[in-house]
Protein backbone atom coordinates (compact mmCIF):
# COMPACT_ATOMS: atom_id res chain seq x y z
CA UNK A 1 0.00 0.00 0.00
CA UNK A 2 1.01 3.48 -0.60
CA UNK A 3 2.20 6.31 1.46
CA UNK A 4 -0.64 8.37 2.48
CA UNK A 5 -0.23 12.27 1.32
CA UNK A 6 -0.16 14.86 4.09
CA UNK A 7 -2.36 18.01 3.71
CA UNK A 8 -2.68 20.83 5.92
CA UNK A 9 -0.29 21.97 8.69
CA UNK A 10 0.50 20.23 12.17
CA UNK A 11 -0.49 21.88 15.12
CA UNK A 12 2.80 22.83 15.89
CA UNK A 13 3.29 24.25 12.68
CA UNK A 14 0.26 26.67 13.16
CA UNK A 15 1.42 27.63 16.48
CA UNK A 16 4.65 29.08 15.43
CA UNK A 17 2.99 30.80 12.64
CA UNK A 18 0.73 32.56 15.42
CA UNK A 19 3.65 33.35 16.97
CA UNK A 20 5.29 34.81 14.53
CA UNK A 21 2.38 37.41 13.70
CA UNK A 22 2.12 38.54 16.99
CA UNK A 23 5.76 39.24 17.54
CA UNK A 24 5.21 41.01 14.50
CA UNK A 25 2.14 42.87 15.67
CA UNK A 26 3.79 43.47 18.85
CA UNK A 27 6.21 45.02 16.92
CA UNK A 28 4.28 47.31 14.82
CA UNK A 29 1.49 48.64 17.48
CA UNK A 30 4.28 51.27 19.32
CA UNK A 31 5.30 52.43 15.70
CA UNK A 32 1.47 52.80 14.81
CA UNK A 33 1.38 55.24 17.97
CA UNK A 34 4.49 57.02 16.72
CA UNK A 35 2.77 57.38 13.24
CA UNK A 36 0.08 58.58 14.58
CA UNK A 37 1.67 61.22 16.69
CA UNK A 38 3.60 62.53 13.88
CA UNK A 39 0.20 62.77 11.77
CA UNK A 40 -1.48 64.90 14.50
CA UNK A 41 1.40 67.26 14.89
CA UNK A 42 2.12 67.05 11.10
CA UNK A 43 -1.80 68.51 10.91
CA UNK A 44 -1.68 70.94 14.06
CA UNK A 45 1.20 72.17 12.51
CA UNK A 46 -0.39 73.18 8.95
CA UNK A 47 -3.58 74.68 10.91
CA UNK A 48 -1.18 76.82 12.26
CA UNK A 49 -0.27 78.54 9.48
CA UNK A 50 -4.31 78.37 8.43
CA UNK A 51 -4.58 80.22 11.84
CA UNK A 52 -1.73 82.67 10.59
CA UNK A 53 -3.03 83.34 7.22
CA UNK A 54 -6.75 83.83 8.36
CA UNK A 55 -5.20 86.54 11.14
CA UNK A 56 -3.16 88.63 8.75
CA UNK A 57 -5.86 88.55 6.18
CA UNK A 58 -8.12 90.10 8.22
CA UNK A 59 -5.28 92.67 9.55
CA UNK A 60 -5.16 93.77 5.85
CA UNK A 61 -8.73 94.11 5.35
CA UNK A 62 -9.52 95.97 8.59
CA UNK A 63 -6.29 97.29 9.63
CA UNK A 64 -6.89 95.88 13.11
CA UNK A 65 -6.97 92.36 14.46
CA UNK A 66 -10.08 91.00 15.45
CA UNK A 67 -12.02 91.83 18.84
CA UNK A 68 -11.70 88.12 20.60
CA UNK A 69 -11.50 87.41 24.38
CA UNK A 70 -8.96 85.96 26.44
CA UNK A 71 -9.54 82.02 25.81
CA UNK A 72 -6.74 80.79 28.17
CA UNK A 73 -4.14 82.97 30.19
CA UNK A 74 -5.25 86.40 28.82
CA UNK A 75 -4.41 84.85 25.55
CA UNK A 76 -7.23 84.98 22.19
CA UNK A 77 -7.90 81.54 20.80
CA UNK A 78 -9.81 79.93 17.95
CA UNK A 79 -12.60 80.13 19.73
CA UNK A 80 -16.20 80.01 18.35
CA UNK A 81 -16.38 83.51 18.18
CA UNK A 82 -13.44 83.41 16.24
CA UNK A 83 -14.85 81.21 13.81
CA UNK A 84 -17.68 83.52 13.61
CA UNK A 85 -15.65 86.37 12.78
CA UNK A 86 -13.52 84.48 10.35
CA UNK A 87 -16.04 82.79 8.18
CA UNK A 88 -19.38 84.37 8.71
CA UNK A 89 -22.54 82.56 7.24
CA UNK A 90 -23.47 84.64 4.93
CA UNK A 91 -26.13 81.70 3.82
CA UNK A 92 -28.80 82.64 6.41
CA UNK A 93 -30.07 85.87 4.49
CA UNK A 94 -30.82 87.63 8.18
CA UNK A 95 -29.24 90.37 7.25
CA UNK A 96 -27.71 90.87 10.57
CA UNK A 97 -23.78 92.26 10.09
CA UNK A 98 -21.32 91.48 12.29
CA UNK A 99 -19.15 94.66 13.62
CA UNK A 100 -16.27 92.48 13.85
CA UNK A 101 -16.41 91.63 9.67
CA UNK A 102 -19.15 94.15 8.42
CA UNK A 103 -18.11 92.93 5.21
CA UNK A 104 -18.84 89.55 5.80
CA UNK A 105 -15.54 88.16 4.16
CA UNK A 106 -14.54 84.38 4.21
CA UNK A 107 -11.10 85.34 5.87
CA UNK A 108 -11.51 81.11 6.79
CA UNK A 109 -13.21 78.24 4.89
CA UNK A 110 -14.00 74.94 7.25
CA UNK A 111 -13.70 71.93 6.46
CA UNK A 112 -14.62 68.68 7.74
CA UNK A 113 -13.46 68.12 11.30
CA UNK A 114 -11.80 71.66 11.71
CA UNK A 115 -14.71 72.68 14.36
CA UNK A 116 -15.43 70.77 17.35
CA UNK A 117 -18.94 69.42 17.55
CA UNK A 118 -18.86 68.44 21.32
CA UNK A 119 -17.58 69.30 24.52
CA UNK A 120 -16.63 72.41 26.36
CA UNK A 121 -15.00 74.39 23.23
CA UNK A 122 -17.82 73.77 21.14
CA UNK A 123 -18.19 75.31 17.51
CA UNK A 124 -14.47 76.19 17.90
CA UNK A 125 -11.52 75.35 15.73
CA UNK A 126 -9.53 72.95 17.02
CA UNK A 127 -6.32 70.43 17.38
CA UNK A 128 -7.09 67.30 16.29
CA UNK A 129 -6.32 65.49 19.89
CA UNK A 130 -9.41 64.37 21.76
CA UNK A 131 -9.42 64.96 25.65
CA UNK A 132 -11.62 64.11 28.50
CA UNK A 133 -13.35 67.12 27.89
CA UNK A 134 -13.15 67.36 23.99
CA UNK A 135 -10.79 69.03 22.09
CA UNK A 136 -9.06 72.46 22.12
CA UNK A 137 -8.82 75.34 20.48
CA UNK A 138 -5.41 76.77 19.67
CA UNK A 139 -3.96 79.99 21.24
CA UNK A 140 -2.46 82.77 19.42
CA UNK A 141 -0.36 86.20 20.55
CA UNK A 142 -0.15 89.06 17.94
CA UNK A 143 2.13 92.04 17.20
CA UNK A 144 -0.29 94.80 18.66
CA UNK A 145 2.37 97.97 19.13
CA UNK A 146 3.41 97.55 15.27
CA UNK A 147 7.22 96.69 15.92
CA UNK A 148 7.15 93.45 14.48
CA UNK A 149 7.96 91.27 17.10
CA UNK A 150 5.81 88.97 19.43
CA UNK A 151 6.59 87.76 22.88
CA UNK A 152 6.04 84.01 22.99
CA UNK A 153 4.29 82.95 25.76
CA UNK A 154 6.54 80.06 26.57
CA UNK A 155 9.06 82.57 27.80
CA UNK A 156 11.54 82.17 25.32
CA UNK A 157 12.89 85.22 23.16
CA UNK A 158 10.68 87.14 21.09
CA UNK A 159 10.30 86.72 17.71
CA UNK A 160 10.16 87.97 14.45
CA UNK A 161 6.35 87.76 13.38
CA UNK A 162 2.66 89.52 13.39
CA UNK A 163 1.14 86.37 14.51
CA UNK A 164 2.29 83.54 16.55
CA UNK A 165 -0.34 80.82 17.31
CA UNK A 166 0.26 77.10 19.24
CA UNK A 167 -1.73 74.45 20.31
CA UNK A 168 -2.05 72.42 23.70
CA UNK A 169 -0.98 70.27 22.19
CA UNK A 170 -1.50 65.66 22.95
CA UNK A 171 -2.42 66.42 26.60
CA UNK A 172 -4.47 69.44 26.01
CA UNK A 173 -2.89 71.73 28.39
CA UNK A 174 -1.60 75.32 26.89
CA UNK A 175 1.19 75.67 30.28
CA UNK A 176 2.89 72.55 29.43
CA UNK A 177 5.58 73.21 26.65
CA UNK A 178 7.08 70.16 25.91
CA UNK A 179 4.70 68.76 23.28
CA UNK A 180 2.92 71.90 22.36
CA UNK A 181 2.84 72.66 18.69
CA UNK A 182 4.21 76.28 17.92
CA UNK A 183 4.77 78.32 14.77
CA UNK A 184 7.40 79.71 15.65
CA UNK A 185 9.88 76.79 17.11
CA UNK A 186 9.67 73.24 14.57
CA UNK A 187 10.31 70.26 16.70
Amino acid sequence: MGEMKREGFTLVELLVVIAILGILLAMMVPAAGVIMKKAKNSQAQADLGVVQGALMKYRMEYNRWPDVKAVHGGYAGTSERWVEIMNPDVTTGSGKRDADNFRQLRFLEIGKGMVADSGRYKGAFCDSWTHSSGRVPYLYAVDDDGDGKVDPPDGSDEVQAQVLVWSAGADGDWDTWEDNVTSWEKK
